[in-house]
């Protein structure tokens, strides 16, 4: 019974040797594998007009002010054979790109592998398209585009033309000056103390949106949310202006530090759909209005099952 036994112990100790070795092994395999090399590139290119950022999952963009009239693109990354980036001029334009070479739609995209610095001038015209963009704008002069699935952006102290949409993600200005056409499907859109120059536009269906305005504008606003919050805030400015604000009666809220001077209801087609029982069906929506000094420009302020709110 004894030798049984010590039998049995002495083939639990080998078993757990073996599973320790194992281990030992593994780890000194993961803490010993090459680390990939960090690379470093910087290319200028002159009378370029226009530049195309084919966005994803593997890139970082920063976009600053070129110190020149040159475009100047920085792109610091790990050497991996299995991704590229490239680098396509034309004559006027330029368009850069990833690519992840072992793509297969069962594995995930590497992330991070990119990250991109361009110094453009000013009146560049910039396109980014794509599933997912993170991208920090500082300082930029000119226009750009942007459209993608998934988003995080950032635009500090940039003017010219921001035409923006995202289905999912966060969208910031801070101290821009410009026309926005801003639009989001789940997205939250902060716009912090800008100068609108033209008409604009803050959409969105089922994120917040908050505009804070610099000074006093001059041209139509439009800020509308489907389920969120969709509040335009004069910061103490001179409030001037054609005021509208509509929600959906009962189901929407409408805020104003001003008492409204018309309401009416009026009906139009739900816009909410949660079954197939709501295709087709009319709803009532409150519209309430107000003039502030003078009848332009035109403030619409919307909302259908958010709260549609003017500040001070």
């Amino acid at each position: 019974m004894i030798m049984k036994w010590l039998k049995g112990k002495l083939m639990e100790m080998n078993k757990t040797l073996i599973m320790i070795l194992v281990l030992v092994s593994t780890s000194s395999c993961a803490m010993f594998q090459p680390q990939k090399e960090i690379k470093e590139i910087e290319n200028t290119y002159i009378n370029k007009d226009e530049i195309t950022i084919d966005v994803s999952p593997m890139s970082r963009y920063t976009i600053t002010a070129s110190s020149d009239h040159n475009v100047h693109i920085h792109v610091r990354y790990a050497d991996d054979p299995t991704v590229q980036y490239t680098i396509h001029e034309t004559d006027r334009a330029l368009r850069l790109s990833d690519k992840d070479l072992n793509y297969h739609p069962n594995r995930p995209t590497p992330r991070d592998i990119y990250q991109w610095k361009l110094e453009l001038p000013k009146n560049m015209k910039v396109k980014c398209h794509g599933g997912i963009a993170r991208l920090n704008v500082d300082s930029f002069d000119g226009s750009i585009s942007v459209a993608t699935g998934k988003g995080t952006m950032t635009f500090k102290h940039s003017k010219g033309m921001f035409d923006i949409s995202t289905g999912l993600g966060d969208i910031r200005f801070v101290q821009c000056e410009g026309t926005f056409n801003v639009s989001g499907g789940q997205a939250d859109i902060n716009a912090s103390r800008i100068v609108i120059e033209d008409e604009s536009n803050f959409l969105t269906n089922g994120g917040d949106i908050k505009v804070v305005l610099a000074n006093t504008p001059r041209h139509n606003i439009t800020v509308a949310t489907g389920t969120g919050r969709g509040l335009l805030d004069y910061n103490g400015n001179t409030i001037v202006g054609s005021f509208k604000f509509s929600a959906e009666k009962h189901k929407g809220r409408i805020v104003s530090p001003y008492r409204f001077e018309r309401q009416t209801t009026y009906k139009d087609d739900l816009k909410i759909i949660r079954n197939q029982n709501d295709e087709g069906k009319k709803v009532d929506y409150l519209l309430k209005e107000q003039v502030i000094g003078n009848s332009l420009p035109e403030i619409l302020i919307k909302t259908i099952r958010g709260s549609a709110v003017l500040s001070k």
